[in-house]
């Protein structure tokens, strides 16, 4: 999935090292859980990484407890991995990879079709392969159940996946971490979201350029009425770069307006179209309980959705709230 964090007019700064302990949330606050009555159970379509996919989630009571990913041919070739401590839980979305390169992989492909003769085999059953992260969230809560923080770290094929012999790498590279710090207000809103981006060196992943961040989102009567953005270049103290404006026709969202950023949302029927900064144009189409069902997002992506009652946290893992204060027509 996808994750976008507006930052067109801002500058990455270099940072050597930063207290994030000095954000805190506190530990204990009357919270109130706003819980989805329908939750995702499927994700069809296609998209730049993977090419035509099917995501299939199954859930332990509330919590997602497995995605199995599947290709054009019906072969499962990703899942995720997950890690539970007392505080936090690491969800690790997978790709399964070939360990072989390209020329390996089609000199398997002729002996197997020698030996067992032209669609008598499955080529991805045979080969040798890896398991590789593309995405590793790890949500930590407080006692009384609220996300305190979320920590994203994304990673891209190596650029030597395509290469052959020695030059040939499988393994995928870190190249970013978005860290995502919550305070709430007295409706269980998050009202601050401190935001810690880091881009990683392709080579040493120690090495990176860190961007300090801040949002701080007022509401009126439940609704966002506006969304303030700050940044610390250096690590300094933050100061306001951009704030968003938000304009409702009754209880339908129809622009958000900031001075680097314009996002508009067009209704007709069970049809919404978004468009951002003039440019990009999304689509989607609701179900009769208004959650997204079929969704382009004008970049390649494509996906037709499918949900069951319930509530579950696909949205709170993998849909940071950058996004869904800035689009309410998200996964949940």
């Amino acid at each position: 999935m996808k994750h976008i964090i507006y930052l067109l007019v801002c500058i990455m700064v270099t940072v050597s090292c930063t207290e994030e302990s000095k954000y805190k949330t506190p530990n204990e606050f009357q919270y109130l859980q706003k819980k989805n009555a329908f939750r995702v159970i499927k994700i069809s379509g296609t998209n730049n990484h993977w090419g035509e996919f099917t995501l299939t989630m199954e859930y332990d009571k509330e919590e997602l407890s497995n995605i199995t990913r599947t290709n054009v041919t019906n072969d499962t070739v990703g899942g995720i991995g997950m890690i539970r401590s007392t505080s936090s839980i690491t969800y690790e979305l997978q790709d399964w990879v070939p360990s072989i390169d390209k020329d390996s992989i089609q000199r398997l492909e002729t002996i197997l079709n020698e030996k067992h003769g032209a669609g008598n085999y499955r080529l991805w059953d045979s080969l040798p392969k890896s398991v590789q992260a593309i995405e590793r969230v790890t949500v930590y809560t407080n006692t009384n159940g609220s996300i305190k923080k979320l920590s994203v770290q994304s990673f891209r094929p190596n650029e030597k996946s395509e290469a052959v012999g020695e030059d040939f790498a499988y393994s995928y590279v870190l190249s970013t971490t978005i860290s995502s710090i919550y305070e709430y207000d007295v409706n269980s809103n998050i009202y601050i979201n401190r935001i810690v981006y880091d881009v990683h060196d392709p080579v040493d992943k120690e090495v990176y350029e860190r961007s300090l961040y801040k949002t701080e989102t007022e509401y009126d009567g439940g609704k966002i009425k506006a969304l303030a953005w700050f940044t610390a270049p250096g690590g300094a103290g933050f100061s306001e770069f951009d704030r968003y404006s938000y304009t409702y026709n009754g209880n339908q969202l129809t622009e958000i307006h900031g001075t680097n950023f314009t996002r508009t949302f067009t209704y007709s029927g069970n049809q919404v179209t978004v468009e951002t900064n003039h440019s990009t144009m999304a689509t989607y189409e609701l179900d009769d309980n208004g959650n997204v069902v079929k969704m382009n997002d004008g970049e390649g992506n494509v996906y037709t959705i499918e949900y069951e009652p319930g509530h579950g946290n696909f949205s709170h893992v993998f849909v940071p709230v950058s996004e869904q204060i800035t689009n309410q027509f998200f996964i949940k």
